[in-house]
């Protein structure tokens, strides 16, 4: 295969690959769903951050823990996803998924320590579309980003603590596409590096006040790219945003929390992806071939109100409702509008989610905890293409301390 054949077959490819967005939640990839305890509270817990998810939420949180106390948790959250994607023919995409994590931390005097595996970006479970648009062609893509995090805090006084988390994130991005030819990509690996530091705040016995920054992340992953069967190495990059979440807690007895949080995303920062593809012959690889893909992210913010109340003295309640904005209200959700080709959309919309869950003491050590959770898509309409999508999701989860 000479040059010119084969660095036009790289074009190609690389137009077709990066036209093939993978499904989004509420907000660009963000994904807040992070906490056994977190979680039903509407994530509403940057100026509560009493567990072993402090490293995540508000890591000045961990120097506020019971010293000489082990606090563990893990949980699975267990999506049933549906997808909308509707012109004249209407596309669904119905899929199971399941997102993990894992958190232990620990007091000693006035430090705090943590660390945890969790995912705070995903491009939902991924979306699978047959017969797209009434073809006989099939679409499918997802993406996740597993953060690995130690953290550290120090209580400067009874009342005021500060601290931070270092991120490693291990990224997944794959999609399959049959439009003019097969194309398959996948990248994975290490993929960017993050910091996030927190302030937690205790004016007075009832009220709490906390603050955490996470920088922007510079993510690079290398992969490759298949064209009916011919494949070429790949790498794409793009940023990750910087968030400010401001928090507020409550708690007006022994027996009722509540909290309220605001979180701010910066998701113009992710405005463009970058790809460079190398086509591949016999005995040499071509020159690279990059292509600019617009996202179109807009900054977008998220806020949340969450309640824990204790019913008994090994069962607590807890509830909470969650607004999530979108990041694509500077243009719409997929690139079609600018390039005759057929694409699978994204479904970056607005989300209320609302939850309730229950939390049981199985022993002095151990609780147990179960929530239910409804994602509620506001259906977008934009150029006479409509835009949605609804989750429900479970889960199930168990906290620790030893």
């Amino acid at each position: 295969m000479n040059s010119i054949v084969t660095n036009r077959l790289v074009c190609l490819v690389m137009i077709l690959a990066v036209l093939f967005p993978v499904t989004t939640f509420a907000g660009g990839y963000d994904n807040s769903s992070v906490g056994a305890k977190a979680y039903p509270m509407a994530s509403a817990f940057t100026a509560i951050a009493d567990d072993s998810s402090a490293v995540y939420h508000n890591p000045a949180g961990l120097s506020f823990l019971e010293g000489d106390t082990w606090y563990g948790q893990f949980y699975n959250n267990l999506y049933f996803a549906e997808i909308t994607y509707e012109t004249d023919i209407r596309d669904k995409s119905d899929e199971v998924y399941v997102i993990p994590g894992f958190f232990i931390a620990k007091r000693i005097g006035k430090w705090g320590f943590g660390y945890g595996s969790y995912i705070p970006y995903a491009g939902g479970g991924g979306a699978k579309y047959k017969n797209f648009q009434g073809s006989r062609y099939k679409t499918e893509g997802a993406a996740g980003f597993n953060a690995f995090t130690p953290a550290i805090s120090y209580q400067f006084s009874p009342k005021l603590s500060v601290g931070a988390g270092f991120s490693m994130y291990w990224g997944v991005m794959e999609s399959k596409a049959y439009q003019y030819m097969r194309v398959e990509t996948e990248y994975d690996g290490v993929s960017g590096y993050g910091l996030h530091t927190g302030l937690l705040y205790k004016p007075a016995d009832k009220w709490s006040l906390g603050l955490c920054i996470r920088s922007r992340v510079k993510m690079e992953m290398d992969g490759d790219v298949t064209a009916d069967g011919k494949k070429s190495k790949s790498e794409v990059e793009y940023t990750l945003p910087y968030y400010i979440s401001f928090g507020i807690g409550y708690k007006p007895d022994s027996k009722l929390t509540l909290s309220l949080d605001f979180c701010h995303m910066a998701w113009r920062d992710m405005d463009e992806m970058e790809f460079i593809t190398w086509g591949e012959t016999d005995d040499n690889i071509t020159a690279g071939t990059k292509t600019i893909r617009k996202t179109w992210y807009d900054d977008s913010w998220r806020i949340g109100l969450g309640m824990e109340y204790q019913l008994k003295d090994n069962l607590a309640l807890r509830g909470g409702l969650k607004y999530s904005g979108n990041a694509t209200q500077r243009r719409g959700l997929d690139v079609s509008d600018d390039v005759n080709i057929l694409v699978s959309p994204s479904s970056d919309i607005d989300m209320l989610v609302y939850s309730l869950g229950f939390a049981y003491d199985y022993s002095k050590k151990i609780e147990i905890d179960v929530t239910a959770n409804h994602t509620y898509g506001l259906e977008r309409d934009i150029n006479n293409k409509k835009y949605n999508q609804e989750h429900i999701i479970f889960s199930f989860a168990g906290r620790f301390r030893f």
